[in-house]
C-alpha cells in the first residue's frame, strides 16, 4: 500500500511539471498578450508594463523565474484582476465550486446507485429498459443541452428556482443537476452490471436457494462486490465534475474557479490560468489516488496482488 502511494506520489508530481511547461509554453505561443488593447499603448508604456512584470525577459529565464516560484507556492499576482494575487483569487472561488461539485457527486451517487440497484433488482423488465434508455441519453447530452432543458423544463415553470447566480441552496439545484445527471447514468450502468455479475456466481445462486429474496440476496452478497466498479469511477467522476463545471459556471453565473478560468483565457491572464490549470491537475490526480486506495480497501486481493508486485 505504501509503495503504490509513494509511486502515484511520484506521478503526481512529475505530471504536475509536465502541466506546468505544457501551459507555460502554450500560453505565450498564441498571439497577443496579456495587456493588448484594441487601443494601442505608446511604446514607453508597454515598455514600463512589460519590464513591471517581467515579460521582457528571455522566455527560458521567465520560465526558470515562474517554475521557482510555483515550487514556493506562489503563482504572482493576476494581470486581469491587479488588485489580487492568483492565489487570493482562487481561494475566492473554489469553496464555490467544490461546493458545486460535492454536491453533484453526492446527487450522481444518490441517482445513480438508486436507478442501477432498481435496475438490477428487475432486470429485462420494463423499468430496466427505461433506466438504461435514459442512463444511454443522459450521456449523449452535453452539459449545456441539459442546462437549457432544465432551464426551460424547471426552472421557467417553477419561478421559486433561480436560473442564474450565487446565493442560497435554492442556486445550487439546477448547476448540481446539470452536472451530476451524465455521472448518475454512468453510475447506474456501472452498478447493474457488477450486480448482475454477482449475480451468476454460485454463492448468490446458494444464498437463494436457501429462501432468501433477490434484494436480501443482492444487498447481502452482491452489492460489495458488485460497487467495485463503481469505486473506481468515483475518481475520474469527481475531476470529471470539477472539470466540467467550468461550462456550468459560466451558463448559471457562479463566481467559482471555473468561471475565473474562462476568463483568465480571454484575458491572456498567464498567472491566473497557470494557477488554475494546475490546481485542477492536482485535484483529478488527488481524486484519482483516492479511488484506487477506495477499490484496495474493498477488495483485498487487489491489495495483496499490489503488495506482492511491490
Amino acid at each position: 500500500m505504501t509503495g503504490i502511494v509513494a509511486r502515484r506520489f511520484l506521478w503526481l508530481v512529475l505530471t504536475l511539471w509536465a502541466v506546468f511547461t505544457v501551459t507555460f509554453f502554450l500560453m505565450r505561443a498564441v498571439p497577443g498578450g496579456p495587456f493588448s488593447t484594441e487601443r494601442k499603448l505608446p511604446e514607453i508604456t508597454e515598455r514600463a508594463i512589460a519590464a513591471k512584470y517581467r515579460l521582457d525577459d528571455p522566455l527560458l529565464s521567465q520560465y526558470r523565474d515562474h517554475l521557482g516560484a510555483a515550487l514556493r507556492g506562489d503563482l504572482g499576482p493576476s494581470f486581469s484582476q491587479l488588485d489580487y494575487r492568483v492565489g487570493a483569487v482562487i481561494a475566492e472561488g473554489l469553496p464555490k465550486s467544490l461546493l458545486l461539485g460535492g454536491v453533484s457527486l453526492l446527487l450522481a451517487l444518490f441517482l445513480g446507485g438508486m436507478a442501477g440497484w432498481a435496475s438490477a433488482l428487475r432486470p429485462r423488465s420494463l423499468l430496466d429498459t427505461f433506466v438504461m434508455g435514459t442512463s444511454s441519453l443522459g450521456l449523449a447530452l452535453p452539459n449545456f443541452v441539459i442546462a437549457s432543458l432544465l432551464v426551460m423544463g424547471v426552472a421557467f415553470p417553477l419561478s421559486a428556482i433561480p436560473v442564474a447566480g450565487w446565493g442560497g441552496a435554492r442556486h445550487l439545484i439546477l448547476p448540481s443537476l446539470c452536472l451530476s445527471l451524465p455521472y448518475a447514468a454512468s453510475i447506474a450502468r456501472l452498478l447493474r452490471t457488477g450486480l448482475l455479475e454477482a449475480c451468476s456466481e454460485d454463492w448468490f445462486r446458494t444464498a437463494r436457494a436457501k429462501g432468501w429474496s433477490r434484494g436480501e440476496a443482492l444487498r447481502r452478497h452482491a452489492l460489495r462486490p458488485g460497487s467495485i466498479a463503481v469505486v473506481s469511477y468515483l475518481g475520474p467522476a469527481a475531476a470529471g465534475i470539477l472539470t466540467g463545471s467550468l461550462v456550468i459556471e459560466q451558463v448559471f453565473a457562479i463566481p467559482g474557479v471555473g468561471s475565473h478560468f474562462v476568463q483568465a483565457a480571454l484575458d491572456r491572464d498567464y498567472p491566473l490560468a497557470m494557477g488554475v490549470v494546475l490546481l485542477y491537475s492536482l485535484l483529478v490526480g488527488t481524486f484519482n489516488l483516492v479511488a484506487d486506495l477506495a477499490v484496495l480497501a474493498i477488495d483485498p486481493r487487489g491489495a495483496n496482488a499490489s503488495g506482492g508486485a511491490e
